[in-house]
């Protein structure tokens, strides 16, 4: 079984970065995601057929919270890997990635845009009142870091634990 390295990991998890860069109403982001997982697949499926057959795979419809989508792209990746060695099908993929983009979307979407915006705007103004140069860089550190932690952090939870993450979400 061929494992994908650290490095693999987080260069995917930099390309995750650009997940929205191509956009478009039919795909929505999964022109983004197979951007950000291509290296991997690249190296997962050594012949042409293989690797087309996974760049299709990963074109069909993809949405979810930009943040959580590393965790997406850990698991399928894991399941691309039983695919290329035979124990799974690929229906298993395209289900297992439908049902966690959901899942990660509404959880994502709760935790950041709901809660963790408003909390920290409410906690970066309190500093207005002191020195108001430093509220806006409070803001974008106090925000950033657990964005930060999940587009990274992610990848690997979703690659190492496989479809055992959807237990955990």
């Amino acid at each position: 079984m061929r494992r994908l390295t650290r490095l693999m990991l987080a260069r995917i998890a930099f390309r995750s970065f650009f997940l929205q860069s191509s956009w478009n109403y039919r795909g929505m982001m999964s022109m983004g995601f197979l951007y950000a997982i291509s290296p991997a697949l690249d190296q997962i499926h050594k012949s042409t057929h293989a690797r087309e057959g996974a760049y299709l795979r990963h074109l069909e419809y993809f949405n979810t919270n930009p943040y959580f989508s590393s965790i997406v792209m850990g698991v399928t990746l894991a399941l691309e890997e039983r695919l290329s060695n035979g124990e799974i099908a690929e229906d298993i993929i395209h289900d297992t990635k439908e049902g966690l983009m959901t899942a990660c979307a509404a959880i994502g979407d709760g935790l950041f845009w709901d809660s963790w915006r408003p909390f920290v705007a409410v906690a970066a103004l309190t500093f207005a009142f002191g020195n108001y140069m430093l509220t806006p860089l409070i803001f974008l550190a106090l925000y950033n870091l657990p964005h930060l932690y999940f587009r990274f952090a992610g990848v690997y939870w979703g690659y190492r634990e496989g479809t055992h993450v959807i237990r955990s979400l």
